[in-house]
């Protein structure tokens, strides 16, 4: 319960800082100086990297894919 609600809120932020980066950098190309002069891109490119760093560790200690169910499923498809 307690790893479901972390991956949850981990996957989350994910999802809001890479809106936030496309966000400020598109923001950036069309007006210079104006994101960077109320916040610094790097801070939030540093969280999202350390978000996706948290997540890749929680989807390899549970991976949501068998690989041999999905493997014989395959071998089914195509007979």
């Amino acid at each position: 319960m307690r790893k479901q609600i972390i991956t949850i809120i981990t996957t989350e932020l994910f999802y809001i800082l890479t809106g936030a980066l496309v966000i400020f950098c598109a923001m950036e190309l069309l007006w210079e100086r104006m994101v960077l002069s109320y916040v610094n891109i790097n801070w939030v490119l540093i969280f999202w990297l350390i978000d996706v760093m948290v997540l890749l560790v929680i989807n390899n200690a549970n991976p949501r894919i068998n690989a041999n169910s999905s493997n014989s499923n395959d071998a089914n498809n195509l007979q």
